[in-house]
């Protein structure tokens, strides 16, 4: 009976160093490898660290579970000790791999939370830029008055100091979303109404993370790409409109002064006029 027990603890013993030693070590430094060897952690990573545990739950309950009651009945004191030395080592790594799995997906959603407030932050300024598109719009047309114009031109001088108070808001966001993209992996060439029956059918039922993080990442994408374009036009109809209103002065300024240059040159031929006539 001794002999029996002695032979089913190294062999429970011999399990519990090969599951701790194979098994968890290779999921957690298979983790570590694809954790550090990306700038973002990509979602599937998680997904596949779950699977892992899911996978080694069932042998690791059968080897806990017969270690446990194999202790109780071990009369070596030697073997109980070595017993209870696997173990705690299988369940120190089993409780370490689980830990990291939970401290990865926080990063996740950590990550997922900022990028969100990104995609909102992006939309807001698509909204703002468009605003002043239209308040620009209104600041036309141009007066031939000199009063009016010169109001027109304080106007802008006015309206461009709040581009210029807003551009490294705008520059900064665009920053950040240009580097998000460039960190994940290129999209297929899906049309934005091809994404969106994509999320029309996902929205019914279950989407993935992976699922979601593409999604976001083609959010981002689509708005930089919007904000860009509409923020560059901004600026290049800000700058149309002064040179306009500027040619506009200049013209007055020239109209205004012709009678007097007339005049003076009528002067000038009065005082001093052409011999012989």
């Amino acid at each position: 009976m001794f002999v029996a027990r002695s032979v089913e603890s190294e062999q429970v013993d011999e399990n519990c160093r090969t599951f701790s030693r194979d098994e968890l070590s290779e999921s957690d430094s298979g983790v570590m490898r694809r954790l550090w060897g990306s700038k973002e952690a990509s979602s599937c990573l998680l997904q596949d660290l779950q699977s892992e545990i899911e996978t080694h739950r069932d042998v690791y309950a059968s080897l806990n579970g017969t270690g446990r009651k194999l202790l109780s009945s071990l009369a070596s004191q030697d073997d109980a000790v070595m017993l209870q030395r696997r173990l705690d080592e299988m369940n120190q790594r089993w409780h370490h791999l689980k830990a990291k799995s939970m401290a990865i997906r926080n990063r996740l959603e950590s990550n997922t939370e900022h990028w969100n407030a990104l995609l909102l932050s992006l939309r807001e300024l698509i909204e703002w830029v468009i605003r002043k598109d239209t308040e620009l719009t209104g600041l036309g047309p141009v007066c031939g008055d000199v009063a009016a114009l010169q109001k027109q031109q304080d106007d802008h001088r006015g309206f461009r100091r709040q581009l210029e108070d807003k551009r490294p808001v705008v520059e900064n966001n665009l920053l950040s979303g240009r580097q998000y993209i460039a960190n994940e992996p290129p999209l297929s060439d899906t049309s934005d109404s091809e994404a969106g029956r994509e999320l029309d059918g996902d929205s019914r039922g279950y989407r993935s993370a992976e699922e979601q993080a593409r999604e976001l990442t083609r959010s981002i994408r689509r708005e930089v790409n919007k904000l860009s374009e509409q923020w560059n036009a901004l600026i290049e109809r800000s700058d149309a409109w002064k040179r306009k209103l500027d040619d506009t002065a200049n013209r007055n300024d020239n109209t205004q002064q012709f009678p007097a240059m007339l005049m003076r040159s009528v002067t000038r031929v009065a005082i001093n006029p052409v011999p012989g006539e």
